[in-house]
C-alpha cells in the first residue's frame, strides 16, 4: 500500500523542481508501463491496484514481471488516483529514473534539435516522431518545456525509453556541429523547397526546429547550413510544429537513407 509519505513524494514529482531534485519521474497506464518493460528501461518501483490485477492487462503485466523477476506492490485505486496526473487512473504506475543529460551527445548520428518549444503536446509528439524515424538523440534548449513533465511523457508514448535527451545551449552546440561538418537543416517559413533537400548526401545531419509562435532565433538561423520549408498548397497561415517536424523527418530519413 502507498503510505502518506509515499503519496506526498509521488505527488511532488508532478513539479519540475522536484523531478530534477530527485532525478525521478512517474509514468502511469498500461501502454506506457508495457512499453517501458519492452524497452528494458529500469523500473525503481511499480504499483498495481487490485482492480487492475484482476483485469486481462493486469494478468499480462504480472506474468511479464514474474518472468523478469521484477517486484511490484499493491496500491488501492484511491491512492493511485492521488498521485497520477490523469482524471481516471488505470490502476498502474511506475517510478523511473530520469535521464536528462547536459554532457556532450555521442559523436555521429542524426539529431533533432529543438529551440524554445513551449507546448507539451508538441514536444511529446516530436519525441515520438523522432523515435519512429530511427533517431536516437534529441537536444533541447534549456528554456523548452520540461521533457519529463506528465503531459510530455504521455504524448511521447514511450519514446523516452529509447531516446537520449540532452539539454544544451544551442548557439554553442550548433557551432560545434558545424565544426564537425554536420548539415544543420532548419525548418523555417521561407526556405528552399522540401523536394530539393539532401538527396544522396552522406553527411550526418541535424534538423533544427524553433518555437511554435516565433520560430528560430536569428542567432540560430545564422548558424544553419540549409533553410527548408514545407510548401503550402492550401490557405491556412501555418502548419503545426509537430506535423511539420514529422514531414521533414520523413523526407530526410527517406532521402538520405539514415
Amino acid at each position: 500500500m502507498l503510505s502518506k509519505s509515499e503519496i506526498k513524494f509521488l505527488k511532488s514529482l508532478s513539479v519540475k523542481k522536484y523531478r530534477n531534485r530527485h532525478r525521478q519521474y512517474l509514468i502511469e497506464g498500461y501502454r506506457l508501463v508495457r512499453e517501458c518493460l519492452n524497452a528494458d528501461y529500469p523500473v525503481e518501483k511499480l504499483w498495481l491496484s487490485t482492480e487492475f490485477q484482476a483485469s486481462p492487462h493486469g494478468t499480462e503485466i504480472i506474468g511479464e514481471l514474474s518472468r523478469r523477476n521484477l517486484a511490484w506492490e499493491t496500491a488501492c485505486a484511491e491512492s493511485l488516483s492521488k498521485v497520477t496526473d490523469t482524471l481516471h487512473s488505470q490502476g498502474i504506475a511506475a517510478l523511473l529514473p530520469m535521464s536528462l543529460y547536459t554532457s556532450e551527445p555521442v559523436a555521429g548520428g542524426n539529431l533533432l534539435i529543438l529551440d524554445s518549444i513551449s507546448d507539451p503536446g508538441n514536444l511529446g509528439t516530436l519525441l515520438r516522431t523522432a523515435e519512429w524515424f530511427g533517431l536516437e538523440t534529441v537536444v533541447l534548449s534549456p528554456n523548452s518545456v520540461d521533457p519529463f513533465s506528465p503531459k510530455v511523457v504521455r504524448s511521447a508514448m514511450g519514446a523516452h525509453f529509447y531516446l537520449s535527451i540532452y539539454e544544451k545551449r544551442l548557439a554553442e552546440f550548433l557551432s560545434e556541429l558545424r565544426g564537425r561538418n554536420f548539415q544543420l537543416i532548419g525548418g523555417v517559413m521561407q526556405g528552399v523547397p522540401l523536394e530539393t533537400l539532401c538527396a544522396g548526401s552522406d553527411a550526418d545531419w541535424a534538423l533544427v526546429l524553433g518555437n511554435e509562435a516565433h520560430g528560430l532565433s536569428p542567432v540560430l538561423e545564422g548558424l544553419l547550413t540549409t533553410k527548408v520549408t514545407v510548401p503550402r498548397k492550401g490557405h491556412v497561415e501555418s502548419l503545426n510544429l509537430a506535423a511539420a517536424g514529422a514531414i521533414l523527418l520523413n523526407h530526410l530519413t527517406e532521402k538520405t537513407g539514415k
